[in-house]
């Protein structure tokens, strides 16, 4: 049992549930033995032995995503691996050294085994911007090289903004390939980009404002959609395209599949990113999207988890991954309302065994027992 024990901080802003049928200690080895296996499945080291990355699957090497979900992992698991630095370092010298085809600052989406070409991509925002964030966490748990982690967040966080950012409706792109000439792409986004809890923590550091205006403007978009769209339900699709200022989801197709218009493996981790941010800030904001949402499982049959849904609750599959049931635990967590529902998606959470072929479920996963375990932070700012 690979055991550290340490009280969790104080770290939300607002009273939450945690699973009431286990410990405070049980959570938190949970949490340590799953990372466990995390580490052995999916952090693998590069050919050259100093540089790491998150082994994703479907023909593809990694993600930038999952080296953003890599490094936050490697920041917050610090106090129970003694290589947590090791792996951090390495996987963003894996970051650097993939850049983008647009922007040599931020990172190539993918690097894939096959064909081997020297074909280049460009950015996915969503882990531009978990890199950025772990950075600024980084800057804390090892302080010794905070000026150099800090150094390394404000300039990608320049070109972030200059790069993936729609300075005209103030949202995220869905990475820096976005271009005004293409307005299909430009005037539109990805549901699980809106990061409240990345957003203020930017602005407070960068001093720039545009932030600010970003995370404002997501949640009014949110709220838009549900009111619209989705007003029993509280769901989001996966992506949202804007048209003459108004904001509807996107058309069968319009990108990645069928299901682009639905809550879907994207629009997944909305419940996610927006528990978190209400958990570390109490934002009223975060709550009042959350509302509808929790109505709306707190109601739902466990016949009916699924991996998608309809904007009005249908579910799309007969069975139910990790990746959605982290975004359901995570805003269970926010409602004191109902305090058997985060024990009922727990206990079905943990029951899932990790496996060779689910990175995104089992990335996720890892991610939400480190929140329930109560270590999850925001980065203390100089």
């Amino acid at each position: 049992m690979h055991v550290l024990p340490i009280s969790a901080q104080k770290n939300y802003r607002v009273p939450y549930l945690k699973p009431h049928s286990f410990s405070d200690a049980e959570l938190t080895q949970h949490m340590i033995d799953f990372y466990w296996q995390w580490k052995e499945h999916y952090l693998k080291k590069s050919r050259n032995g100093r540089q790491y990355y998150v082994l994703v699957d479907k023909g593809k090497k990694t993600v930038s995503e999952a080296i953003g979900y890599g490094m936050l992992i490697s920041v917050f698991m610090a106090p129970y691996d003694s290589l947590a630095r090791k792996y951090f370092d390495g996987l963003y010298a894996w970051y650097r050294s993939h850049p983008s085809k647009h922007n040599p600052v931020l990172m190539e989406w993918k690097q894939v085994y096959f064909p081997l070409s020297v074909q280049r991509f460009p950015s996915a925002s969503d882990g531009d911007m978990d890199v950025a964030f772990a950075l600024l966490l980084a800057a804390n748990v090892w302080p010794a090289k905070a000026s150099y982690y800090l150094r390394e967040a404000r300039k990608l966080l320049k070109e972030i903004f200059r790069d993936d950012v729609n300075h005209r409706l103030h949202i995220i792109k869905l990475g820096d390939w976005c271009k005004a000439v293409q307005p299909l792409y430009f005037n539109a986004m990805r549901t699980s980009d809106i990061m409240p809890d990345h957003f203020r923590v930017f602005g407070h550091f960068t001093g720039n404002a545009g932030w600010y205006d970003i995370m404002g403007n997501s949640y009014r978009i949110l709220q838009q959609i549900q009111r619209d769209f989705a007003p029993q339900t509280g769901l989001f699709p996966d992506f949202i395209l804007e048209k003459q200022g108004k904001f509807r989801p996107a058309y069968p197709y319009w990108l990645e599949g069928k299901y682009d218009g639905l809550f879907y493996f994207n629009a997944c981790r909305v419940p996610w990113r927006i528990g978190v941010d209400y958990l570390l800030s109490g934002d009223p904001r975060d709550k009042e999207i959350l509302k509808p949402f929790i109505r709306w499982l707190s109601k739902l049959d466990e016949k009916n988890y699924s991996n998608g849904y309809t904007l009005d609750g249908k579910p799309l599959t007969s069975s139910i991954d990790a990746v959605f049931l982290s975004g359901f635990c995570i805003a269970a967590m926010t409602s004191p309302e109902n305090p058997d529902l985060i024990d009922k998606l727990y206990r079905k959470l943990i029951e899932q065994k990790i496996n060779h072929n689910d990175y995104y479920g089992n990335t996720l996963k890892m991610l939400t027992l480190i929140v329930i375990s109560g270590i999850y932070r925001m980065p203390a700012l100089p």
